[in-house]
């Protein structure tokens, strides 16, 4: 019974209960909607007072949990349901009411989504329960700084401190510069990128300013990290600061603006192994700071903006003024004030935003004039604050000093005798001392970053910087001076100068010294004259008696300085430099001096009586040329000289035991000087020199020369670098001078050496130093014939070889078998960076001793491999193999050897950046698979020229290990067929194309490829690349290359989009240039690729048919072409298709010439029945000798070049230049022999207006529109080939305003025809100033003697004759050419000289005479009368080129005397007969160097006459 009630009441349950739970909803509905809005009103007030929470938390800036805004935002939703269900419709119906009923189905429905609501809303309110609302974030450490991406110069070294930063041995970066350079501004940028791009899982900035307090720091950075500290001590902060650093994987820290020494533990920043995810960026103005007191690993210096991004930046924070037409000059030098300090840039450029036209011209000259109140007030106090912190009053003096000469560089040498002779030095009782710790203040000034980065020559200072340190200096040292080159013709008021401390004129024409310089406090006088040489009066130094630094250039001290010289009883040093002398004895009267230099004067004795300066410490005769004489027992009576500078002086040394009494000093005398350290001298004879010469044991720099062949550079001596020990010998004779025991002290400490000509010296290491040359850096060798080994470590040795040199040059040993024989010793060659080897003709004459395993080269960065025919790999090999080379590649039986590769995986040379192989017959350059780790890897520029035995350049492997190559040349190697080849191939001969690998990517970093004189190769590309190769080519230049037939197919143009420069000549099989003939159009790609082509040059392509085949604009554009130069193409019909024509809009100059060119653009149906082709920015536009073109265009057109400057078109006989006036014109000339252009157009923009005889004719009959033509300033006037026509002198003169004028190709006999042209009237008679006759072959004068036309040839400033055979004479006998500053005479055969000594006389103007190619000329002035001496002065003429004149025996052959007080540049080159310059007294004070090439090779033999009889004349022997 149980059991059924049991399972009755479960039958109930299931059936019973839920239906009244349905029920429930229809009886229940009031209270289920009423419980309902209970719960919402629950939810609202709860949300409410949450959200006030997440408010006020949000006020403080910290960050909302992420749950609880989930929570609000399930709030929201669900009130938002909650409140829909409340206002529903349906509750009208489901509620009871006096007219019906309630609808029991809606009653149940909204009942139940009423309690299932109420349920929901109660699970949202206990959700809403939370342990934490909100968590301060870490702080954002900076927003982008505004226009930073604008400023190129800066974004790379960001990037190289990024790169830095990812290098896991570099823990903490340094970036320093000068105030206001923009530190602050790269760092902020660095850190908003470190943490906008996810490097770092924090970034932290904390900024110094000043001296580090500690607990600041901690601060600043717990901040950022959003730390609290809960410790007191320094050293608690500590410990919890680096406990929650360490807690972040990877995380940045700048600290910016350090001043002094910062311990990073006691901060609790850990570095390096105690943390090696934290890296550091510290900022400073001082390097030392960070090498010291940091320990910084790499250093940035950050300099000041180039122009360009000093522009960008000033134009976007002054805002759209600076467009205004007006102001944009202004705003424009204003940017180049701010001297590219971007603090300054910024500050300016804000204040002048919305600031009109008075305001910005204002600014500038305050700018100008470096107001320190006004805008440069911040840079000032930042700079002064720099000076202030300076280490020491040393530092400080040294600083001011420099800045109180107001120049932006000074020559350190210089700097260095002011420096000494001022006073500023401390604690150094010697020069070497002082030149030290002067050195060691440069550097420290530059680590300061108060000096710039720059060669040791010079001392560099920013204008800036220089300005606040002048202004600093004045304080205490009031100074007068000027800029370099300025023109001073009157000295300033007395009152102006009386109480300077130091007056600098620098480099400037002065044209007078004032009687008496009354300066009473004055302790530095500079006078440094470039004018002509000034006299300085007698009493000028009487009222500067506290004088102690006297620098004088330019001055003429003849016969006797001025005797108030010998008044400045204070003086410390003395410059006399590029003075003119004679007896300077007076000096010696100066006790006090301690330095004395006569650097580069002109005079011939040394007077005994400077031997009475015993404290002279320096004597600087360098460059004295014509000095030949030192009295005996001078240079010994020197007994405190410590530096003695006679390099390129041509003293006549006396030897010990010679019984000549001619007195002169012997170089035994430098025993006496004890105090000696530094000595430059240059001794022609290596016979005068002492045997032994212990004073070589204590020289601490030298430059000494032995023999006649070396060059003294022609530098300011003196200090221009901190240590310099160079050796130059050339013994001819025999090796004994190698056993002189002075000469080994040099050889054991020389840094720089050059030995030539070295007799009985098989083995250079062993034999002449078997210390190793531990000191020496530079090594070159030469001329040695006997010399077979360099090391020889089968010797007995002990010592690495070499173990500084950098650099080794080895040429013309014509025995060396081996560099090394032997196996290399330990250490040896461990620093060299460069290797160059020369002209060695040596065989292997023996078998290698056994195979090398590695050769390493760790520092190797250039090797030079030339004309070294015997070559065959750069590691010794089994004889037998070497044999196999030279069979042609077969063993004795016939059968194929395997090439030996020149280098192989035995050589190491990982750092090598430039290679250049020259001359070497190897058939193999390189292992076709060498490691990744090889001496490709690194490889910058490669050149391969006479390498005639490669069939191929590059295998793929080796190809793909090249990803650093820039530069690649290849010449001349004549077997070469193709360039790349795949591995595949090697094995398969003969050569043909396969693709390469798809991910084989070559050259992907190249630059410039240079291919010339291939007479095999037929393809310059492999026909697939990758994707990426090539991409970064700029130039291409292809020459001489017999079988190309085209040079740019179309598989790889689109590899080549970055192209600039092409250059195309000589090849004679090539038909095309791009091909761009069967491409597809855009090949898939949406756009058109854009050419970055702009320079194209093609020369001498006899079968080039097309530089375009087919229609590129349907794949590619070349918009950007701005140069096109075509000469001699013979086959080629037109220059562009009418498609790329059209779009030419920054086409710039058009050059064709010699071509079989019909039109210049070729006709398309396609296109209007007129187009109109604009080339808006063509200025110069030239056909040259295009015989079959017609027309620009075929048919009718309109060519518009709005800004055309240069027109130039020459015997085109078919082509119509100019349209005439005739109104109809077009409708009656043929419509492919329209003219090219309107010549009211080209003078309105051309800057020189050109006509030949049919224009001339057309203008003087009034055919062409000639109104304000006759104003122009250029004219030139050629091709009159009429015989009989006579130059149209009265056209001419309708030029009044003429200054240019040239005559060129035409038949003239004589230019100005006497009574052609009527002088009466100055005012209309047209003043030239320059003219030109060129390609004149029947002239025979320019004019006739006692012509009329002498008020138009007075005012000629330049002339230049050339080609002009049958001229006989350039001047006429009785006119003057007074004004004439530059004369040019080449290629006349029939002149014999170019003026006669009356005419020379009126040449007080002239500072440039160049006479080249006439092969009659024996002498350029004739004399009138051979009787006559007068004396000959060409006082301005400054360069003087005599070239290629085979019969020119001299300059004069009669008695004159010749001066030329301002000639520095002589060029004597190929005049076989030229015995002597000249026969009379001879005066070029200036010149010291006679070149003999065009490129730079120069001679000096102390005199010119001397100087061309040993260097020019046809009777030099082969020996020099």
């Amino acid at each position: 019974m149980d059991v059924i009630f049991s399972v009755a009441a479960k039958i109930a349950e299931y059936m019973f209960v839920p239906i009244g739970r349905q029920f429930g909803y229809i009886l229940y509905y009031k209270g289920n909607l009423e419980r309902m809005r209970t719960e919402v009103k629950k939810l609202e007030g709860s949300k409410d007072s949450m959200q006030h929470t997440v408010d006020k938390a949000r006020r403080n800036g910290e960050e909302i949990e992420n749950i609880v805004q989930n929570w609000l935002n399930k709030v929201d939703n669900t009130l938002g349901k909650a409140k829909k269900l409340i206002e529903s419709e349906g509750h009208a119906k489901a509620q009871c009411s006096m007219r019906h009923c309630p609808n029991l189905c809606t009653r149940h429905q909204l009942s139940r989504k009423n309690k299932k609501m109420s349920q929901e809303i109660s699970e949202v309110l206990a959700e809403g329960k939370f342990y934490k609302i909100s968590y301060r974030a870490a702080s954002r450490v900076t927003i982008k700084p505004f226009s930073y991406e604008a400023l190129d110069s800066n974004t790379s070294m960001l990037s190289e401190i990024m790169l830095a930063l990812k290098n896991p041995n570099i823990f903490i970066i340094g970036v320093y510069g000068m105030g206001g350079i923009g530190k602050t501004t790269l760092v902020k940028e660095l850190a908003w990128q470190a943490e906008n791009d996810g490097s770092y899982s924090a970034v932290v900035m904390a900024t110094i300013s000043g001296s580090p307090d500690v607990e600041k720091i901690q601060g600043q950075i717990a901040d950022a990290l959003d730390m609290t500290f809960n410790k007191e001590t320094k050293e608690g902060r500590a410990r919890q600061l680096l406990e929650r650093i360490t807690k972040e994987k990877n995380i940045l820290i700048v600290l910016d603006d350090i001043w002094g020494r910062l311990d990073l533990e006691e901060v609790g920043i850990p570095f390096g192994d105690d943390h090696k995810g934290c890296k550091l960026v510290v900022t400073s103005r001082d390097l030392n700071v960070l090498n010291r007191e940091i320990g910084t690993q790499k250093e940035f210096r950050l300099e000041v903006l180039l122009e360009e991004d000093s522009w960008k930046l000033f134009e976007k924070m002054a805002g759209d003024v600076v467009q205004d037409f007006n102001i944009k000059p202004i705003a424009v030098e204003v940017a180049i004030c701010c001297a590219g300090l971007p603090l300054l840039i910024v500050a300016v450029a804000k204040a002048l935003r919305k600031k009109k036209f008075y305001d910005w011209k204002s600014t500038l000259n305050e700018l100008n004039r470096f107001d320190k109140e006004g805008l440069h007030k911040k840079i000032y106090s930042a700079l002064e604050l720099s000076y202030n912190c300076l280490e020491s009053d040393e530092l400080k003096s040294l600083f001011l000093f420099i800045g109180s000469f107001g120049l932006d560089h000074l020559h350190t040498a210089e700097l260095f005798l002011c420096y000494w002779g001022s006073g500023l030095y401390r604690n150094s009782p010697t020069l070497t001392d002082a030149r030290t710790r002067y050195y060691k203040l440069l550097n420290d000034l530059k680590a300061s970053s108060l000096l710039i980065e720059s060669e040791l020559e010079r001392v560099r200072i920013h204008d800036v910087v220089k300005d606040v340190a002048k202004s600093i200096a004045s304080r205490t040292c009031p100074t007068y001076g000027v800029k370099r080159f300025t023109l001073i013709k009157q000295w300033p008021v007395i009152d102006q100068i009386q109480k300077c401390h130091q007056i600098i004129l620098p480099w400037s024409n002065i044209y007078n010294l004032p009687e008496k310089l009354e300066c009473p406090e004055l302790k530095l006088l500079l006078l440094q004259n470039i004018g002509d040489y000034l006299k300085v009066p007698d009493d000028f130094f009487s009222g500067m008696r506290e004088l102690k630094v006297v620098n004088l250039y330019g001055m003429m001290l003849t016969p006797f300085p001025p005797k108030s010289l010998c008044l400045l009883t204070k003086i410390i040093s003395l410059e006399l430099s590029g003075c003119v002398l004679e007896d300077i004895s007076i000096v010696a009267e100066l006790k006090s001096l301690e330095i004395l230099s006569l650097e580069r004067s002109d005079f011939n004795e040394l007077p005994k009586e400077i031997g009475q300066l015993n404290n002279l410490r320096m004597l600087n005769l360098t460059n004295c040329s014509r000095l030949r004489f030192i009295p005996a027992n001078l240079i010994s009576s020197l007994t405190c000289l410590e530096e003695l500078y006679m390099g390129n002086c041509f003293i006549q040394w006396d030897v010990k035991e010679s019984k000549d009494q001619s007195r002169n000093a012997s170089l035994e005398e430098l025993r006496n000087l004890s105090q000696l350290t530094t000595l430059d001298i240059m001794i022609q004879d290596a016979s005068v020199l002492p045997k032994d010469l212990q004073v070589f044991a204590k020289l601490e720099r030298y430059n000494i020369f032995v023999g006649d062949m070396w060059r003294w550079s022609l530098e300011w001596s003196g200090g221009a670098s901190e240590s310099s020990r160079i050796l130059k010998l050339r013994d001819s004779r025999s090796s004994s001078i190698f056993l002189y025991r002075g000469f080994n002290f040099l050889l054991n400490s020389a840094e720089d050496m050059c030995l030539a000509k070295m007799q009985c010296v098989r083995n250079f290491l062993y034999e002449l130093n078997m210390e190793g040359f531990p000191q020496l850096k530079h090594l070159h060798i030469q001329d040695s014939s006997e010399l077979m080994y360099i090391i020889n470590s089968k010797s007995v040795y002990s010592y690495p070889a070499f173990p500084n040199l950098e650099t080794l040059a080895l040429q013309n040993l014509f025995n060396l078998e081996e560099i090394c024989r032997g196996p290399i010793p330990i250490q040896s060659f461990t620093k060299l960076k460069s290797f160059e080897v020369k002209e060695i003709i040596a065989e292997q004459k023996s078998e290698a001793d056994k195979e090398i395993d590695k050769i390493m080269f760790p520092k190797l960065g250039s090797l030079e491999l030339e004309n070294l025919p015997s070559l065959i790999s750069f590691c010794s090999m089994p004889l037998i193999a070497d044999k196999c080379l030279k069979k042609f590649g077969e063993y004795n039986d016939g059968t194929q050897c395997i090439p030996v590769a020149l280098v192989d995986e035995k050589v190491g040379m990982p750092h090598l950046e430039l290679l250049k192989l020259s001359n070497i017959n190897s058939r193999k350059l390189w292992d076709d698979k060498l490691p990744g780790h090889s001496c490709m890897q690194n490889l910058k520029s490669l050149t391969l020229d006479r390498c005639c035995n490669i069939s191929y350049a590059f295998s793929s492997s080796v190809a793909g290990e090249l990803v650093n190559l820039k530069h690649l040349a290849i010449s001349n190697c004549q077997m070469l067929e193709e360039i790349f080849v795949s591995d595949g191939m090697l094995d398969n001969p003969p050569l043909s194309q396969k693709p390469f690998y798809n991910d084989e990517v070559i050259f992907p970093n190249l630059e410039t490829l240079v291919i010339s004189h291939m007479e095999h190769l037929k393809s310059v590309w492999h026909n697939q690349l990758a994707p990426k190769s090539l991409c970064k080519l700029k130039q291409l230049k292809i020459e001489f290359c017999n079988e190309l037939s085209n040079v740019i197919p179309s598989y790889v143009l689109n590899k080549l989009q970055n192209l600039e420069i092409v250059t195309i000549s000589n090849c004679p099989t090539l038909e095309v240039v791009f091909e761009t003939q069967g491409l597809k159009a855009n090949s898939g790609r949406q756009t058109r690729l854009e050419m970055q082509l702009r320079t194209l040059t093609l020369k001498n392509l006899p079968m080039l048919k097309q530089i375009w085949s087919g229609n590129p604009n349907d794949s590619f554009t070349f918009e950007n072409l701005c140069i096109l130069k075509v000469t001699e193409c013979r086959s080629l019909n037109h220059v562009f298709p009418f498609s790329v024509a059209k779009e030419l809009q920054h086409l710039q100059e058009l050059y064709i010439e010699e071509c079989g060119v019909e039109i210049i653009v070729a006709h398309d149906e396609m296109v209007d029945r007129v187009p109109i082709l604009i080339f808006p920015e063509l200025t110069s536009l030239s056909f040259q000798d295009l015989t079959e073109l017609r027309s620009f265009y075929y048919g009718f057109h309109t060519l518009d070049c709005p800004v055309l400057r240069d027109l130039d078109v020459l015997h085109c006989d078919k082509l119509e230049l100019f349209k005439p006036k005739t109104l109809y014109y077009r409708d009656s000339v043929p419509v492919d022999t329209l003219p090219l252009l309107s010549i009211e157009k080209i003078f309105t923009t051309a800057r020189e207006l050109i006509l030949n005889c049919k224009d001339v004719t057309m203008l003087c009959n009034g055919q062409l529109n000639d109104e304000l033509i006759y104003t122009v300033k250029a004219l030139r006037l050629r091709c009159f080939h009429d015989t009989t026509e006579k130059f149209p002198s009265g056209f001419l003169q309708r030029f009044i305003h003429l200054e240019y004028l040239k005559v060129s190709c035409s038949s003239f006999s004589e230019i100005f025809l006497s009574g052609s042209i009527c002088t009466e009237h100055s005012e209309t008679t047209m003043k030239l100033r320059r003219l030109v006759l060129a390609g004149l072959k029947n002239l025979e004068f320019i004019c006739k003697e006692k012509s009329e036309v002498q008020p138009v040839l007075q005012n000629i400033e330049i002339l230049e004759v050339y080609i002009c055979s049958r001229l006989k004479n350039i001047f006429p006998s009785g006119m003057l050419f007074e004004n004439l500053e530059q004369l040019e005479v080449g290629d006349c055969a029939g002149l014999e000289n170019i003026m006669k000594s009356s005419t020379a006389t009126s040449l007080q103007k002239l500072r440039k005479l160049w006479i080249y190619n006439c092969e009659k000329i024996e002498e350029i002035v004739a004399t009138d009368d051979e009787n006559d001496a007068f004396e000959i002065n060409f006082m301005k003429l400054e360069h003087l080129q005599l070239s290629n004149l085979p019969m020119l025996r001299s300059f004069c052959m009669g008695r004159h005397g010749f001066k030329f007080p301002q000639l520095q540049n002589l060029f004597v080159i190929d005049c076989p007969m030229m015995e002597t310059f000249s026969h009379g007294a001879l005066n070029a004070p200036k010149l010291i160097e006679v070149h003999v090439k065009e490129q730079d090779e120069w001679h000096w033999n102390g005199d010119l006459n001397s100087t061309i009889r040993k260097f020019v004349a046809k009777t030099d022997s082969k020996d020099d």
